[in-house]
């Protein structure tokens, strides 16, 4: 339930969301294990209800859940790799990688849970661009990074590679692995 509270505030009140993670300084094994694959299972699971609402075969379900798992979990660790990275050189802040992986993992719960509302109610093409509400939580958030306010708007460029990661990946499966497109 605390999961929910989390993603919650961070798509209504992005600013609130960042202040209450950084005073709740939740344990970095907790904040994996208790948030984030939780919340990447339940996204990828998400897909099986497409069993039920459209003509989805079986080995179509299953491509789809290892795809989703696939992309948010390697593009999690490619956007907080280069986050960390970006953070440390251009902006002179300490190299904090689970510092990064947090920030990484909570804005990628706000496309996660657009995914999960995709695959319930598939069709409704607007969700496509909820995940562009990241950018705007990124930029909240550069606080928790250590990102200085007069430097958050470029920090934010930065930020879209937290987008981008997943898709990316998603993209060099379906070239690596080509009948998983179908």
């Amino acid at each position: 339930m605390n999961n929910i509270k989390i993603i919650l505030q961070l798509i209504c009140t992005p600013e609130k969301a960042w202040n209450n993670i950084n005073e709740r300084n939740i344990d970095y094994n907790l904040f994996l294990n208790r948030f984030l694959y939780p919340v990447m299972g339940i996204t990828s699971a998400s897909v099986f209800i497409r069993l039920v609402t459209d003509s989805y075969t079986l080995q179509q379900v299953l491509q789809g859940f290892t795809i989703i798992f696939v992309k948010y979990f390697i593009g999690f660790f490619i956007a907080a790799y280069l986050i960390n990275e970006c953070a440390s050189r251009f902006y002179g802040i300490e190299n904090n990688i689970k510092r990064a992986q947090k920030y990484t993992g909570y804005l990628l719960s706000i496309p996660m849970v657009v995914t999960i509302f995709m695959n319930i109610l598939p069709g409704i093409s607007f969700l496509e661009l909820a995940p562009l509400y990241v950018i705007y939580v990124a930029w909240k958030g550069g606080t928790f990074i250590g990102i200085k306010a007069e430097k958050g708007f470029s920090y934010i460029i930065f930020s879209i590679i937290v987008l981008l990661s997943p898709m990316v990946v998603q993209m060099v499966l379906y070239m690596i692995l080509p009948g998983l497109n179908k």
